[in-house]
């Protein structure tokens, strides 16, 4: 995927402007993390 960029939000100082996407790793989520069910959920990267 040449075209993939990947950024932290936590490496952000406005978390707040960029949209996300995609959820990768998603296995690792916690249960109290509330994550928006429309984003495409992806266990590991999407190859």
């Amino acid at each position: 995927m040449p075209d993939l960029i990947a950024v932290h939000a936590t490496s952000l100082d406005d978390p707040g402007q960029f949209e996300p996407q995609a959820l990768t790793y998603s296995f690792r989520g916690h249960a109290w993390d509330a994550i928006d069910p429309a984003l495409p959920a992806f266990e590991r990267m999407p190859g």
